[in-house]
C-alpha cells in the first residue's frame, strides 16, 4: 500500500467523526436513507453508517450494487464518509459461545463481508463494520480462551484484507463482554483505523469522564483503535443535546447513534415504541441541537460541560446484592 492511497483513503473519514446509523435492505427503497443523508449534509455530520441487510438468500451485493453505489455517492456528494454495517448470518449465539476461537466460524457468520471487501472501491465506501450484539458472550472465559477467540478473529480480519488491504474494519458494541475485549485487539492493521462503536451514550446521561476513560483504554488496546460513542437519541431531551455531542466530540473520537429512524419525521408512529420521541417533540429539535454542537466544534468555540440528567433515570445498584449462586433455584438442576 503506498502512502499516497493509505491518506486518500484516511481523508474519507475525518475525525472525530460526527455520523449517526441505519438499515437498509437490498431490493428495497432508499428513501429513508436518502432523507438521511439530506439531514446529515445539511447538519454538519461528516459521516453515516449504513447496516445493509437481506431479505433475500443468499445474500447477493452484486446484483444490488448499482443501488448501493448511488447511496454511496449520493452520501459522498454531501460530504459524508459512507461506513457499512452487517449482521452475522444466522444469529447464532450457542455456536458463537461454543465456536468462537474458529477463524471459520467467524469466516461463516460472516462471509458476505468478502463481497463487500471485493467491492470496496469499485463501490467507494469507507469502512466495514461487524455488528456481534445477536452473538456476543458475556460467558468468562479466561485468558488462554480469550487470546484464542483473538486470535480466531484476528485471523477473519486477515483474509478479508487479502482481499483487500486497505479495507478499514470495526464493529459493536465495543462492550465489556469478553468478545469485546478479543475484537479490541484484532481488527488492527499497520497504518489503518480501527472503529470500536460503543454505547456509553445510550443511557441519556451524556458525556462522563468514564466515557473518555473508556476511550483512552480502547486506544491503548491496539494501534488505529478508534472509540466512537453512540447516542439514542429518544434517552436525551434536546436541549441536553448540544451539550452532550461537543463534549464527546472534545474527548473521543467521535459520535454516532442508534437509530436515524428516531429522527426521520415520516416515519414517524410506523416503527413502534421504541423509536418514538418523547411526547410533542419532532426531529427536528434534534437535528437543531446536534447542528449547534457541530458547528461549535468545527468553529473551535466552546460549549461549556454540565452534568444532565437521563430522561429515563439510571438504575442504581448501591446497596443491591445477589444470593451466592449455590442457592438460586436453577443452580441445583
Amino acid at each position: 500500500m503506498t502512502i499516497s492511497v493509505l491518506a486518500s483513503l484516511l481523508a474519507t473519514m475525518a475525525l472525530p467523526a460526527r455520523s449517526g446509523y441505519t438499515n437498509y435492505f437490498l431490493g428495497k427503497p432508499t428513501d429513508h436513507v436518502d432523507r438521511m443523508i439530506e439531514e446529515m449534509g445539511a447538519n454538519g455530520f461528516t459521516a453515516i453508517d449504513v447496516k445493509i441487510q437481506s431479505t433475500e438468500t443468499p445474500f447477493d451485493l452484486e446484483r444490488h450494487k448499482s443501488t448501493v453505489k448511488g447511496l454511496i455517492d449520493r452520501a459522498k456528494a454531501k460530504g459524508l464518509a459512507f461506513n457499512v454495517y452487517l449482521y452475522p448470518i444466522p444469529y447464532d449465539p450457542g455456536r458463537a459461545a461454543e465456536a468462537s476461537d474458529d477463524p471459520e466460524m467467524w469466516k461463516t457468520f460472516f462471509a458476505h463481508a468478502f463481497q463487500f471487501a471485493k467491492l470496496h472501491h469499485e463501490l467507494g465506501f469507507h469502512s466495514l463494520r461487524f455488528d456481534i450484539e445477536t452473538i456476543h458472550s458475556y460467558h468468562v472465559m479466561d485468558e488462554a480462551r480469550l487470546e484464542a477467540v483473538r486470535a480466531a478473529v484476528a485471523e477473519f480480519a486477515r483474509a478479508l484484507r487479502a482481499v483487500d488491504p486497505t479495507l478499514p474494519l470495526g464493529y459493536m458494541p465495543a462492550d465489556h463482554h469478553a468478545f469485546s475485549w478479543a475484537f479490541d485487539r484484532a481488527l488492527a492493521a499497520e497504518g489503518l483505523p480501527t472503529y470500536l462503536d460503543a454505547w456509553d451514550l445510550y443511557n441519556g446521561e451524556g458525556y462522563l469522564d468514564s466515557v473518555g476513560e473508556r476511550a483512552a483504554a480502547a486506544r491503548a488496546a491496539a494501534p488505529g483503535n478508534r472509540f466512537i460513542a453512540w447516542f439514542r437519541p429518544n434517552s436525551y431531551r434536546p436541549t441536553d443535546i448540544a451539550v452532550s455531542a461537543y463534549h464527546t466530540l472534545k474527548n473521543t473520537d467521535g459520535y454516532s447513534m442508534w437509530c436515524l429512524d428516531m429522527l426521520d419525521d415520516p416515519q414517524k408512529g410506523t416503527r413502534g415504541k421504541t423509536y418514538d420521541l418523547p411526547d410533542g417533540l419532532v426531529g427536528e429539535d434534534y437535528w437543531r441541537e446536534f447542528r449547534k454542537a457541530n458547528d461549535a466544534f468545527v468553529k473551535g468555540e466552546e460549549i461549556p460541560y454540565r452534568k444532565i440528567e437521563a430522561v429515563v433515570p439510571p438504575l442504581e445498584f448501591a446497596g443491591f446484592s445477589l444470593p451466592p449462586v449455590d442457592e438460586l433455584p436453577y443452580a441445583k438442576h
